[in-house]
């Protein structure tokens, strides 16, 4: 998706959904294969680790997972949305959009998205 125009400067939006979606599963699974091995490497800890660093590991896991929850997760539910909007609206093919108007709406409709589904904006609070 762009959202500029990098010959005037003006907001734009561009997609092409079909592409778009190949892209995000591939983020979503990649996303998913390193929380799986940060769990795995959590429980393979020998069972005679020191305690401070089986605490450690444990946290940089939960910070994994919380990032995941509140960044990761649904910046890429709101992505997929709107991909999925567009594919329903203008096919696989996607969308040119150069009104400023219609642009700013489909480029916040990611954003009003990514609040629903629970991301943080700026560093604060979900919602």
């Amino acid at each position: 998706m762009d959202v500029t125009d990098s010959d005037s400067g003006d907001a734009v939006f561009r997609m092409k959904p079909a592409a778009a979606i190949e892209v995000l599963a591939r983020q979503f699974v990649d996303g998913q294969r390193l929380l799986a091995h940060a769990r795995q490497v959590l429980i393979t800890l020998p069972a005679d680790a020191p305690v401070d660093v089986v605490t450690e590991v444990r946290q940089r896991v939960d910070d994994l997972v919380a990032l995941w929850n509140s960044q990761q997760g649904p910046n890429l539910a709101a992505c997929f949305r709107l991909a999925l909007e567009v594919l329903d609206t203008y096919g696989p093919e996607g969308v040119d959009v150069g009104d400023l108007t219609d642009a700013a709406i489909w480029n916040n409709k990611y954003f009003v998205w990514f609040r629903e589904f629970g991301g943080a904006v700026d560093g604060g609070s979900a919602g």
